[in-house]
């Protein structure tokens, strides 16, 4: 927990997504039978919420952006790590919408 004379690299509101924003996420498939349901279809999804929380790196501590999407409800990503993969996944998934995909044999 931050000490009150902790210095916290605040955002400026410009860095923060929109809600309705579309952002690529990748694929998430999993091996184990009871996480199948989980699986999904990566794509452009659209932001439905966006929580600020403040990481702590040792000693440095900044706010960080953390979104959900309508696409996949209940799971939260770091904003700032999924803008850094932006180019790769956007050439991965092009016009592909990212969707539930469970795995249920």
């Amino acid at each position: 927990m931050p000490d009150e004379d902790d210095e916290i690299q605040v955002l400026d509101k410009e860095d923060l997504p929109i809600k309705g924003e579309q952002v690529y996420v990748g694929n998430s498939f999993y091996i184990e039978e009871d996480k199948r349901e989980n699986d999904f279809a990566g794509g452009l999804c659209t932001v439905s919420e966006v929580e600020v929380r403040v990481l702590e790196i040792g000693e440095y501590q900044m706010e960080t952006p953390f979104v959900v999407f309508e696409e996949r409800p209940g799971w939260i990503y770091n904003y700032f790590d999924l803008l850094s993969r932006q180019d790769d996944l956007s050439k991965d998934f092009e016009d592909q919408v990212g969707h539930l995909d469970p795995d249920v044999r």
